[in-house]
């Protein structure tokens, strides 16, 4: 497989995902396809390796049924499953073969744009516009985070998670009701992300590292800004990362991105099956922010680059740290990836 510059790649000033962030995206983790995973129990790639060896996309399936979402949510024509599947199996292994001092496999993103000729967007050029809907997969390595994380509750009145309109008509917070996210804003990974990127930094301005997403209603008037009001406001994800906790009785608990309209975590959906296989009890649902405050005795943060991260606070409320229940996790995880092509 040819590898491009990055320094090389374009995408038309015309193309509506460029000027708007109108297109889809989603990341993938590089893992090896035929050795055993590492040993870190807090970023599972991250340790050296002596050798590269052939690597693949950690659970691609999940991956790619998320972005087929994405993209039919926005009516958004990408490449068949099958070539997409295949180029970033390529460019795992490409990643691997190059001549890197790179300790890690790395992540893959894929950028869908929508491409232009679109009213306002490039169609008075005519035939000289030369904007098509580009595809683009590009490899980097991990960002290496912090091993802990402290985290601002923000309300996000963006955020169609438990708020969305379904198709049907009016609104919804019906806890059973597992088809709530099929609605025409909710479990769509935009490439416009700038709401979710100005939480994180209105968080770092506060001492914090990331922000923790609450959810508009459930009760709560939307003028209450009291504190008491964050611990009733329903617990939604991170602005690129998903929540999940083990509560006393040692209970795997997260919120249920279907009954909210989030994004499906990957990394989450691999811990909730390792969860299972190590005989927790395991819960997705409806959360507020008292029930973690109340019942939470180990709290992570979740996402493919950071994998499984800690988090000591919430706001003012201190948690404690379980690295011997998430080394337990993270192994039934690796079983996992290890087991799937």
């Amino acid at each position: 497989v040819p590898i491009t510059d990055a320094a090389k790649l374009q995408c038309s000033v015309w193309d509506m995902t460029f000027q708007r962030g109108d297109g889809v995206f989603d990341v993938c983790r590089v893992v090896p396809s035929s050795s055993s995973i590492s040993d870190d129990n807090m970023n599972i790639t991250d340790s050296k390796m002596s050798t590269k060896e052939t690597a693949k996309p950690r659970c691609i399936n999940l991956h790619l049924d998320r972005l087929e979402r994405s993209a039919a949510a926005i009516n958004l024509k990408i490449p068949p499953r099958n070539q997409l599947e295949q180029w970033l199996r390529d460019a795992a292994k490409a990643a691997t073969s190059m001549d890197s001092n790179t300790a890690d496999y790395g992540i893959l993103r894929c950028i869908i744009t929508r491409g232009g000729g679109f009213p306002g967007y490039g169609d008075h050029l005519g035939e000289s516009l030369d904007a098509p809907s580009k595809t683009f997969i590009m490899w980097q390595p991990i960002t290496q985070f912090q091993q802990i994380f402290k985290l601002l509750p923000i309300c996000a009145p963006w955020h169609p998670g438990g708020f969305g309109q379904k198709q049907k008509g009016g609104y919804s917070n019906d806890d059973d009701n597992d088809e709530d996210y099929n609605n025409e804003w909710s479990a769509i990974k935009w490439l416009s992300y700038g709401f979710n990127v100005h939480t994180t930094r209105l968080s770092r301005t506060m001492g914090f590292d990331d922000a923790l997403l609450l959810a508009r209603g459930y009760g709560v008037p939307d003028d209450d800004t009291t504190a008491q009001s964050n611990d009733n406001r329903v617990v939604l994800d991170g602005p690129n990362f998903a929540l999940a906790w083990i509560t006393h009785d040692n209970t795997f608990c997260t919120p249920c991105w279907k009954q909210l309209g989030l994004l499906q975590s990957t990394t989450c959906t691999i811990a909730i099956d390792a969860a299972r296989r190590i005989g927790f009890d395991v819960q997705e649902g409806i959360y507020r922010l008292a029930d973690i405050k109340k019942d939470a005795k180990a709290v992570w943060v979740m996402s493919t680059t950071r994998n499984l991260i800690p988090v000591v606070s919430i706001g003012d409320f201190h948690i404690p740290t379980d690295f011997e229940l998430q080394s337990l996790l993270v192994s039934a995880m690796d079983g996992i990836i290890a087991e799937t092509p």
